[in-house]
């Protein structure tokens, strides 16, 4: 029993760090924020066979920590299933989901994940974040736009890449995740 105690008490310093640690790597400022769907919209932009296609996402999930003041503790992810992506036609839908395309089934996931926010100007920012598409993560930079109104705000941006990066059809369009999220503060 004694050996117990003492290894415990040799880990509680280690112990102590680990919790400080994570502690310290949260934001400690950002406010969370909760998306209304109903009045939310997430799309996408891309080419196909030279021709502009747009379709709507109809299940996503985000994570928003973000405060105006301090937009450097600020994160914001979402994951969209790949299975809701609708054009609004059957045909093209079942195009978009083949393996030369999203490959929704192989990779039902899109992932974006914010890695920094910095302002450049009132209400406007900038933000790097990983975009993950088939499997590939490719790191974006796109403008942030942040109204934030008290207990409400609308957060908006268009992250666009290449659809040959994440090898989807076979040109060198681009490809455009849009975000229009009204939101509420959960927190203060």
């Amino acid at each position: 029993m004694s050996r117990l105690v003492s290894r415990l008490r040799r880990l509680l310093p280690c112990l102590s760090a680990l919790a400080f640690c994570a502690l310290a790597g949260s934001p400690a400022s950002a406010q969370e924020w909760s998306v209304n769907k109903a009045r939310s919209s997430v799309s996408m932009r891309l080419s196909m066979d030279g021709q502009p296609v747009e379709a709507r996402i109809g299940t996503y999930k985000t994570e928003i920590l973000f405060d105006p003041e301090e937009p450097g503790d600020g994160k914001i992810a979402i994951m969209i299933d790949a299975t809701s992506i609708s054009t609004g036609d059957t045909q093209r839908d079942a195009t978009l989901f083949s393996p030369q395309w999203m490959n929704g089934g192989a990779y039902p996931d899109i992932r974006l994940a914010s890695r920094k926010i910095k302002e450049t100007d009132a209400g406007r920012y900038r933000i790097e974040a990983d975009l993950t598409i088939k499997g590939i993560t490719k790191r974006i930079v796109a403008p942030l736009t942040v109204d934030d109104q008290g207990t409400d705000g609308k957060i908006q941006m268009e992250l666009r890449a290449s659809q040959a990066a994440f090898g989807i059809g076979g040109g060198n369009e681009d490809i455009s995740l849009v975000l229009d999220l009204t939101a509420t503060h959960l927190t203060n």
